[in-house]
């Protein structure tokens, strides 16, 4: 993914800068690291040689989990592409939400403010997971959500499980 930051240092857009973060996933094969490091390249030139910045999962700095409010949500595998290849979104600024899902999917919320913390889909569904430090939240197909708080669980931590469960 590719997010461009954006912030004003004084009044007039001339004092605007900007930061191009790339992240990659852990499961980001070769090529998709290589395209998006190019693309990100390419945005930097296009806004006044703002800076391209790499982002590896489980290594995102305090300022880009800040921008996210303390709701990155890091969701496993990859989005398939509808059957004529293209994305449905009609807006290069409107996300499209991810398909229904067949699974139940479990989320490991865990972190203390809004510069830690994200909401990391595991690999599989099992009690072996729960950490008592952390938060849980359990989306099955029926889109019922399940929250599980563990006994040295942050308030804060808790308070972003809640807001995954209410999205």
């Amino acid at each position: 993914y590719i997010v461009l930051y954006t912030w004003n240092l004084g009044g007039a857009v001339s004092d605007r800068s900007y930061i191009v973060y790339f992240w990659q996933g852990a499961d980001t094969t070769v090529n998709e690291c290589g395209t998006a490091a190019a693309l990100a390249l390419n945005i930097s030139k296009m806004y006044r040689g703002a800076t391209p910045t790499r982002v590896a999962q489980f290594s995102e700095p305090a300022h880009f989990h800040r921008i996210f409010h303390g709701a990155l949500t890091i969701h496993c595998g990859k989005e398939p592409l509808p059957a004529d290849g293209k994305n449905s979104s009609k807006s290069d600024d409107v996300a499209v939400a991810p398909a229904a899902t067949d699974r139940a999917r479990l989320y490991h919320v865990r972190g203390t403010d809004d510069s830690d913390t994200a909401a990391v889909e595991t690999d599989d569904v099992c009690a072996e997971r729960l950490d008592t430090n952390d938060a849980f939240v359990l989306a099955d197909p029926a889109s019922r959500c399940y929250l599980w708080r563990g006994k040295h669980c942050s308030d804060h931590t808790l308070a972003t499980a809640r807001a995954l469960c209410a999205y």
